[in-house]
């Protein structure tokens, strides 16, 4: 073996724990990060958070999730949900929510069967819609919000609700509702 074949035998043993060195750091530094393609705003405590959403959100219902499909050329789902008991809103036995079809896109995965508190709001299309950082949970895993939240009511009316064509009409139902 001549001296220039034992300095590139060196070179490559070097260049490879360069890069296993690099690897390794890495791997240790993106591991510890939390990469989301959303970017949820935060309020501090639980009660403030519920409080936030009951000003905020046009409805807050739990229900089980019946039927999900997707809605032909766009990146959302339709969820249908036999809801059981409501906070605000004016919201009938059986209605429809979107989300993004995707978590990547803050969607929100429901199961047919499974009931949830969902927390929606109102798109400019006049939908009710829900995202990952309204922090929809399992009815089951929702104790401490439904303890915040209280009772709630029954559904009132037997019509679907598919879509209110503008903000204004939605909080028009919502003033004769409250009006009931």
């Amino acid at each position: 073996m001549t001296t220039s074949d034992s300095i590139s035998a060196v070179n490559y043993n070097m260049k490879k724990a360069s890069f296993t060195i690099f690897g390794i750091f890495g791997f240790i530094v993106f591991s510890q990060l939390n990469i989301f393609a959303c970017s949820c705003p935060t309020v501090s405590g639980l009660e403030d958070e519920i409080k936030w959403k009951l000003i905020q959100l046009q409805a807050i219902f739990s229900g089980e999730i019946v039927e999900i499909n997707k809605i032909p050329h766009t990146r959302d789902i339709s969820i249908k949900v036999k809801v059981e008991r409501t906070w605000k809103g004016v919201l009938f036995e059986e209605l429809n929510v979107t989300t993004p079809e995707s978590p990547g896109s803050c969607g929100v995965t429901f199961e047919i069967g499974k009931s949830y508190l969902i927390f929606s709001s109102l798109s400019d299309e006049g939908n009710l819609t829900t995202g990952l950082c309204l922090k929809n949970k399992e009815l089951e895993k929702a104790e401490n919000e439904l303890k915040i939240l209280g009772e709630g009511k029954k559904p009132r009316r037997n019509k679907p609700s598919n879509s209110f064509k503008t903000k204004r009409s939605f909080n028009n139902l919502l003033r004769l509702n409250s009006n009931n």
